[in-house]
């Protein structure tokens, strides 16, 4: 019996020994990008490869500007990200969805004290199908238009030429405390309020900043620049609007209030109004500039309004498949692409990389989009096009820099 029990610690530590090895070397770290249209995510820690590839949780959620929150209680993350709300828990297969409960695969797993899940199914619930070309990863839109059920209710191919960007997204967290301007790079506190379940931001010194002068009457403010005048009612979503001595009326999609000189909005939709969106930083929330919506011809004449600001070139052209894009600094990418299934243009995605939208446009396989001028005014710019069946040499793509 002597001999019996030192053999069986040598097999149970031989058994543990074994068990690690394989949980540690079974891991590769990959040098791998994931790219979502032209700008990819650089991972740190990186994805790694089991049996499959693996994502840092993390990191894609913050690309898409989602929360995660760790609880303490269950030891689950809670993952909002793309309109889903997602719980997951180390090394477990089992997860929720909006609720739903679904199955990986392959179970999660931490590494570098980073939750990984599967890379294809994650991406595949929010939306996108999955590529590899060499060690890189392509994430693509899936088009439903293209699905068999699509297919069965309609069969004559829709065409949409009038498409508004969608910017919309849930309140802000308690853990933001600063407004930063990136272009200026200046920091404004924030406070904010609660008032019948909605939340409410203070907004004065921000409207000071771009040069609005606020005067309070009673229950009205007015915001002056230059030759335009916008007067807020308290509580109200009208808004009246003076402009070069011509007044008209505007009806607005929140409630306004006035507390002690003090006005206060729902702040995402009051900037998408004034031309802006913004993204999440640890602690503070970005302002960037926004494109408003897009609007194609039968000349293939492209109408985009946008934040007076963002200005445009005539764009770089891409081949493999033939596209155009535009680097558009400081500026948010809106939530969704633009699916246009046209004859020259078939749909326009969107990149996030840090402060700077990168706009793609597919044109369609047999053709490219030549532009002859660009109109700019102080809110749409105008792309004058042609469309050519034999596209000239185009030059490879560039990784962006913000």
């Amino acid at each position: 019996m002597r001999y019996l029990l030192p053999l069986f610690i040598f097999i149970t530590s031989l058994i543990t020994f074994s068990t690690l090895s394989i949980n540690t070397y079974a891991k590769t770290e990959l040098k791998s990008n994931l790219y979502f249209s032209e700008n990819p995510i650089k991972f740190d820690p990186p994805m790694i490869k089991t049996k499959i590839e693996y994502i840092p949780l993390r990191t894609l959620v913050e690309y898409f500007d989602g929360t995660m929150i760790r609880s303490k209680k269950d030891y689950v993350y809670i993952v909002k990200i793309k309109e889903k709300e997602f719980i997951f828990k180390e090394n477990s297969n089992e997860y929720t969805s909006n609720s739903k409960k679904k199955v990986f695969k392959h179970k999660t797993l931490r590494h570098r004290t980073r939750l990984y899940v599967p890379l294809n199914q994650l991406l595949s619930e929010l939306g996108f199908t999955v590529l590899k070309h060499k060690e890189n990863f392509y994430a693509t839109p899936v088009d439903s238009a293209s699905t068999p059920e699509a297919a069965q209710t309609s069969t004559k191919k829709v065409i949409k030429t009038d498409i508004v960007f969608d910017y919309k997204k849930s309140r802000l967290s308690n853990d933001i405390k600063t407004i930063y301007l990136p272009i200026s790079k200046k920091s404004i506190p924030l406070k904010i309020i609660y008032k019948k379940g909605k939340q409410y931001t203070s907004i004065n010194e921000f409207l000071t900043f771009l040069g609005y002068k606020l005067t309070f009457i009673e229950d009205n403010i007015l915001l002056k620049k230059n030759n335009l005048v916008y007067s807020f009612k308290h509580n109200q979503t009208t808004v009246k609007v003076s402009k070069n001595k011509n007044v008209y009326t505007h009806t607005i999609n929140h409630v306004p209030l006035l507390i002690k000189s003090n006005f206060y909005v729902e702040l995402q939709p009051f900037l998408n109004d004034l031309g802006f969106d913004y993204k999440y930083s640890k602690n503070k929330i970005i302002i960037l500039k926004k494109l408003h919506s897009i609007k194609v011809t039968k000349d293939n004449t492209v109408l985009i309004q946008k934040n007076s600001k963002i200005k445009l070139t005539n764009g770089t052209p891409l081949g493999n498949p033939n596209r155009l894009f535009w680097d558009l600094k400081f500026t948010k990418c809106p939530n969704k692409d633009a699916i246009l299934n046209g004859n020259s243009i078939s749909k326009i995605t969107f990149g996030q990389r840090e402060t700077t939208c990168r706009m793609v446009w597919h044109v369609n396989q047999n053709y490219t989009t030549i532009l002859d001028k660009v109109n700019q005014t102080n809110s749409q710019i105008t792309l004058l096009s042609k469309v050519q069946p034999h596209p000239p040499k185009i030059a490879k793509s560039k990784t962006i820099t913000s």
